[in-house]
């Protein structure tokens, strides 16, 4: 067994969603259904700049697959392996909770890692689903990140004008960014472009003491 397993003896909740995705798929869109069934991730605020808050996130792990495409589509595609992920687990009698945020990032032009928090037993079986699978369960480790709410919908220009204002926020500050920006989505898109709401989030580290 290795760090990517689960408990021997996964206990059950009264609160599983897999029953739920499996009962409604074809019938909601499975962002519906994962980003509202799913929990919400215990974040830290560490500090606010603004508009802009530093979060901090405990170490635990993810569930993440790459898709390629446009965004859109490819965010879709990974929506509904993840229902399928959850779905086997339960019928495998692993009951596994995602928990947002659901984190975007591009790694290529038209390449994407689309990745969610999980949360499961203490330790134990591997989940049946991960095998040779398109979801892959890996370790997530703490994270400091400056996060920006936004309205509309995680276009490209928005998302380069959030980081860009992220990056001034943090201009006279002990925070440098140490990474790239990514999309989180803590609510599913909206069908409407002027009710949507996503995150920009960039990895930040502490400025050395002079």
């Amino acid at each position: 067994m290795t760090t990517l397993d689960f408990a021997a003896n996964p206990q059950r909740t009264t609160d599983r969603v897999a029953p739920f995705l499996a009962h409604w798929a074809g019938l909601c869109p499975d962002s519906l259904l994962i980003l509202r069934l799913s929990g919400v991730a215990d974040e830290k605020l560490v500090e606010s700049c603004g508009k802009v808050e530093i979060r901090q996130s405990e170490p635990g792990l993810s569930a993440q697959t790459r898709v390629k495409g446009e965004r859109d589509q490819a965010l879709a595609t990974a929506m509904q392996r993840l229902r399928k992920f959850l779905c086997r687990n339960d019928r495998s009698g692993v009951d596994l909770r995602l928990v947002r945020p659901l984190v975007i990032t591009e790694e290529v032009p038209e390449r994407w890692l689309v990745r969610i928090g999980l949360r499961g037993g203490p330790r134990g079986i591997m989940s049946p689903a991960s095998r040779g699978g398109r979801v892959r369960i890996l370790p997530a480790p703490a994270e400091t990140v400056a996060v920006l709410r936004v309205a509309g919908q995680p276009k490209t220009n928005a998302v380069e004008r959030a980081a860009d204002s992220i990056l001034e926020s943090l201009a006279n500050t002990r925070w440098v960014a140490s990474g790239g920006p990514v999309v989180r989505l803590q609510a599913p898109p909206s069908a409407l472009p002027f009710l949507g709401r996503f995150e920009v989030a960039v990895p930040v580290a502490a400025k050395a003491a002079a």
